[in-house]
């Protein structure tokens, strides 16, 4: 038992510790066509004092949230290229994440041994390697939002009230809320939970909170909308209106269940095991560990995860969830089902050690269960990892030899004065070609994405910017073929003032997705 308390919850830190440590050199450096839109952005707040897309244009807020462009603008004036810092920040953050994680969990009164586990899947899931070096935010999201927990747990359960903590806790809140913006439902939620908790064990108290809550959180994130509104012409980004549709998606509900059920059913099943497996004994566990703590504050951050939970997985199943790579959406749920397994398993490992001599058949049959599926889900993401890493190796070569390609392409051969139209893909392209750029995937037009054109609107747009160049991805490299609005655009008459610059391929059979480029004749005349 001695060996069981101490020695194995050290020995699962180690190797949480470790294990990423092995994996991030050998892992590839790459970064999704989407980060490049980021990137965009910080260079042209770092170089033109413009957080835009086009500079000189009308503003449009393409990112997911303000925080991380201004982040990366940040290291780009310090002279630091934004892939370099987004790779560094992402790692950086997985690292710090699995910190909060354990603190939140020893913070929430749970077994070390518990914990440990907790922060040892989550230091192995291969799906979070892939996101820290994506180049976008989501990790530095799930370690912000980790941190917040922690910090919310922290100012729920200190014996005496301290400012710095409910500061700290404040400005976390604030950061998560910048990143993306459903950080602002779980500020919402927290701040609702620390402000009922001060209301009932600290009425004295409640009136100062209220004015830090709002000169620290309130204020500053009011003016950031208030910004956003003036400078943008809205106060969400323009990402929010490509990617929300009317009515519920079955089809992302199933995406999500088959999410859950890969890579978190073996061990949120061993976690229930061990609690139904005698309930009235865990129960009777439960009250003596907690003898003397409020259950308030454990109710209160368990009340948080759980609304935030339900309001994310509803969003989603009314969105439209373009770029969802390796399940890129559902990592701050990914974490809520960690926390849920580390509070479950530590109740049921409560109860369970106290079988061992009353009943040793059940106790035996019980670990045995409960190991062969913690095992089972260790194999799983050992399995998996070298699908993550193939993955993104592709994606480097899909990068490289197209969309980055491209662009240094187009910044060579075209006038910088000039209009690029990229169907659909608008990520590395207009970075590289710094051309004015019309991204026909909506994200960074808020014609496209909210005025509800027309088919033949849509195209008479296209060529109202009388694009020098046009690209379209194509899932055929014989032939352009992307749908139906790409064969209407290239059928248009006006169409007929462009010409076949390349097509760009990837050379590997198994990466079926090309690039056409086509100049207009009088850029073509000059290239020639």
């Amino acid at each position: 038992m001695i060996f069981m308390r101490f020695s194995l919850p050290k020995s699962l830190l180690i190797i949480a510790a470790l294990y990423p440590l092995v994996v991030f050199p050998f892992f590839p450096k790459w970064a999704v066509d989407d980060a490049y839109i980021s990137y965009r952005y910080a260079d042209n707040l770092a170089r033109q004092g413009q957080l835009t897309w086009n500079v000189g244009e009308e503003p449009v807020d393409g990112n997911t949230g303000l925080a991380w462009p201004i982040i990366l603008a940040g290291f780009i004036g310090l002279g630091v290229s934004p892939i370099t810092a987004s790779h560094s920040l992402g790692i950086a953050s997985f690292f710090f994440g699995g910190v909060m994680l354990w603190l939140l969990l020893r913070r929430l009164n749970v077994l070390p041994l518990s914990s440990a586990l907790t922060v040892f899947f989550y230091a192995t899931v291969p799906l979070l390697f892939t996101h820290a070096l994506s180049g976008m935010e989501t990790v530095f999201f799930v370690a912000t939002f980790l941190a917040a927990l922690y910090l919310l747990a922290l100012v729920l359960t200190a014996p005496t009230r301290c400012s710095r903590s409910i500061i700290f806790f404040l400005l976390t809140l604030l950061l998560l809320g910048f990143i993306r913006p459903e950080g602002v439902v779980v500020s919402a939620f927290s701040l609702f939970a620390v402000g009922y908790y001060i209301w009932r064990s600290d009425r004295a108290y409640f009136g100062r909170f209220c004015v830090t809550a709002f000169l620290v959180y309130v204020l500053p994130m009011v003016g950031a909308a208030y910004w956003q509104w003036r400078y943008y012409g809205f106060v969400l980004p323009n990402t929010y209106y490509v990617k929300t549709i009317t009515g519920f998606t079955v089809a992302y509900l199933a995406d999500f269940f088959r999410f859950f059920l890969r890579f978190f059913l073996a061990p949120m099943a061993a976690a229930l095991i061990i609690v139904l497996v005698d309930f009235d004994m865990i129960c009777a566990g439960v009250k003596r560990r907690w003898a003397g703590i409020s259950w308030r504050p454990v109710t209160l951050v368990a009340g948080v995860i759980v609304a935030f939970f339900l309001v994310n997985l509803a969003q989603f199943l009314r969105s439209h969830l373009s770029v969802n790579f390796s399940y890129r959406f559902y990592m701050p749920l990914l974490v809520i089902f960690f926390i849920l397994f580390g509070i479950f398993l530590g109740i049921g490992l409560q109860a369970l050690g106290q079988s061992r001599t009353t009943q040793p058949l059940r106790y035996r049959a019980v670990v045995l269960v409960v190991v062969i599926l913690i095992g089972y889900q260790f194999l799983y993401y050992v399995k998996k990892l070298p699908e993550e890493v193939s993955f993104a190796n592709d994606q480097i070569i899909l990068q490289e030899s197209e969309h980055n390609l491209i662009g240094r392409t187009l910044r060579q051969i075209v006038p910088p004065t000039e209009w690029l139209v990229v169907y659909m893909d608008a990520g590395a392209m207009p970075y590289f070609s710094g051309l004015k750029t019309l991204d026909f995937g909506a994200l960074n037009d808020k014609r496209l994405a909210r005025e509800h054109l027309t088919p033949t609107e849509r195209v008479d747009y296209l060529f109202s910017v009388n694009p020098g160049v046009i690209v379209f991805s194509s899932t055929q490299s014989d032939r352009l073929e992307y749908g139906a609005e790409a064969e209407a655009i290239i059928h248009d008459s006006r169409f007929q003032n462009y010409t076949l610059y390349k097509v760009y391929t990837t050379g590997v059979p198994s990466i079926e997705y090309n690039e056409f480029v086509y100049l207009r004749k009088d850029l073509t005349k000059k290239n020639i």
